[in-house]
């Protein structure tokens, strides 16, 4: 069971200037092991291939934070969800007190928000099911296409201007068992509040999990644990969780010695379980965390198997680029150490739109509705966040 942590006077006050810069970033775990915030910027760094990445991170003296796009295709109104890394300015991580660079004085400062924001549109995807039918009936009669993970885009429309601190502070306070991840540039803002390690690097030793499988939680205690072990005990997820743990110790057996991987766990956030397996090992050759994580992305839990028909698929059956979600987003230190999680959970906010994303694993015996039921399910925690600076009786329209 993963712990909880809370917002200190500290966090708070950073995150109220947040909104004054142009570029800034927040991560902390859920074990409180790292809090990270970082305003301004002194160098930042788009469109990139691995070579000019890893080029790149060496000329930094300062933490780097940012994500690489799900896969190649742009979205043409982001310089944000198309991948970014920023250096900033000035970082301290709240937990140890440690600080990078000098601070700068604000240089975005933003009007506050006077009214309350209403929503002048709200668009789902009324046809997922049925762009889905074709898909399963391919995993029904091939056995060689085992899962793919498709996602649901929401879409609002604002009369007004989110505030990043705000949000942030909502996604702390309503979601505290998961990672809490924040990137803004300009006029946009990713953030997630993802229960999903992609990979974690400290010196020689990688840390990575599988979380795949999903019930939602009860009403009770009674009820949780009952769910809890009616999920343990479903064919269909035990398969697509397996699936996972298996694909991500195939990828990482050239650069990891790997420990026994243990039963799976119970991980909840507000309003999901999933099935949780946490893998670690020893680095047995020298790697960057930027290789692993291109090794390891997309796993299943996020793209499927075999993996170019999956992303094949993902294209063609999404309605819209993915961009950030279900992507590596995350922080490296100066030394190479840092980590990445997978931008689930997730909010994209530009200007006065707001695009929410959530997915599921589909495999053959998958149910259409019940999967759409658990997006919708998955969808609610950024939904709340949002509420919080949404005239509610509009919002609920």
């Amino acid at each position: 069971m993963i712990g909880m942590k809370h917002m200190n006077s500290q966090t708070d006050a950073l995150l109220t200037v947040f909104d004054d810069y142009h570029t800034a970033v927040y991560f902390s775990d859920p074990h409180h092991q790292v809090e990270l915030i970082g305003l301004g910027q002194t160098s930042t760094l788009h469109h990139f291939t691995l070579a000019e990445l890893t080029a790149w991170h060496a000329h930094q003296s300062v933490p780097v934070f940012g994500g690489l796009p799900f896969d190649h295709q742009l979205q043409p109104t982001s310089d944000l969800m198309n991948g970014i890394m920023i250096a900033p300015a000035y970082v301290i991580d709240l937990v140890s007190g440690e600080e990078w660079g000098t601070r700068l004085a604000p240089d975005h400062k933003q009007s506050p928000q006077t009214h309350s924001i209403h929503v002048l549109s709200h668009t789902t995807e009324t046809d997922w099911q049925a762009r889905l039918q074709p898909v399963l009936d391919t995993l029904q009669t091939d056995p060689q296409k085992q899962k793919v993970v498709l996602g649901m885009q929401e879409h609002f429309d604002l009369d007004g201007q989110l505030t990043a601190s705000q949000l942030i502070k909502t996604l702390i306070r309503q979601q505290p068992q998961t990672y809490h991840v924040a990137i803004k540039h300009g006029d946009e803002l990713f953030v997630s509040a993802t229960p999903e390690r992609l990979v974690k690097l400290n010196q020689n030793q990688i840390e990575t999990a599988a979380v795949a499988g999903s019930i939602a939680r009860g009403q009770t205690p009674a009820t949780d644990q009952k769910l809890a072990h009616k999920l343990q005990q479903d064919a269909k997820n035990q398969r697509e969780h397996q699936l996972v743990v298996t694909e991500i110790e195939r990828r990482l057996q050239p650069w990891a010695q790997l420990d026994s991987v243990a039963t799976p766990e119970i991980l909840t956030t507000p309003q999901v379980q999933h099935l949780y397996t946490p893998i670690t090992g020893t680095i047995k050759q020298t790697a960057s965390v930027w290789q692993i994580v291109q090794s390891l992305h997309p796993t299943p839990a996020l793209g499927g198997l075999p993996v170019d028909w999956a992303l094949a698929t993902i294209a063609n059956v999404e309605s819209h680029p993915r961009g950030l979600f279900a992507a590596p987003v995350g922080y490296v230190m100066p030394d190479g150490s840092g980590e990445f999680v997978i931008g689930i959970r997730s909010l994209w906010n530009k200007e006065h739109t707001v695009t929410l994303f959530a997915g599921a694993g589909i495999l053959a015996a998958s149910d259409l509705a019940a999967e759409e039921r658990e997006i919708q399910l998955k969808t609610t925690a950024m939904e709340n966040i949002l509420k919080e600076q949404l005239d509610d009786e509009r919002h609920d329209q």
